[in-house]
C-alpha cells in the first residue's frame, strides 16, 4: 500500500520525515517548488516513486487518496513473470495486463 503526504511547511529541496508511531511507518519526501511539480493528477502520482520510501505499511490521508483491494485479476492464470502494464476497460469491469512472459 503506498501512502502520499503532503507537509506545506517545509522549504524547497528539504528531506521532510513523517513519522505514524501508530504502525511503525516511515515516510521520507524531497519537497520540490510548486512551480516545478505538474499539476497531472492522480495518474501522475501513481506514475513515479522516486521520492517515496514507505516502510511497512501507512494509513491514507482522507480525501487524498482511495484505494480498494480488488480480487487478483489474474487468478485463474497467474502470470509467469514481472506485469509491466495495466490498462483499465472505462465502462467495464474489465482490466487487461501485460507483462514480460508476452502474456495478455
Amino acid at each position: 500500500m503506498l501512502s502520499f503526504v503532503g507537509l506545506q511547511s517545509a522549504k524547497s529541496g528539504d528531506i521532510a520525515p513523517f513519522n505514524d508511531s501508530s504502525n511503525d511507518t516511515m515516510m521520507v519526501h524531497q519537497f520540490q517548488e510548486a512551480a516545478s511539480i505538474p499539476a497531472t493528477g492522480v495518474d501522475d502520482i501513481l506514475e513515479r516513486n522516486e521520492d517515496l520510501v514507505v516502510k511497512n505499511s501507512a494509513k491514507l490521508l482522507p480525501g487524498r487518496l482511495e484505494y480498494s483491494r480488488l480480487v487478483d485479476a489474474n487468478m485463474m492464470e497467474l502470470s509467469n513473470g514481472p506485469v509491466k502494464s495495466v490498462q483499465f476497460h472505462k465502462n467495464a469491469q474489465l482490466l487487461l495486463a501485460a507483462g514480460l512472459d508476452k502474456m495478455i
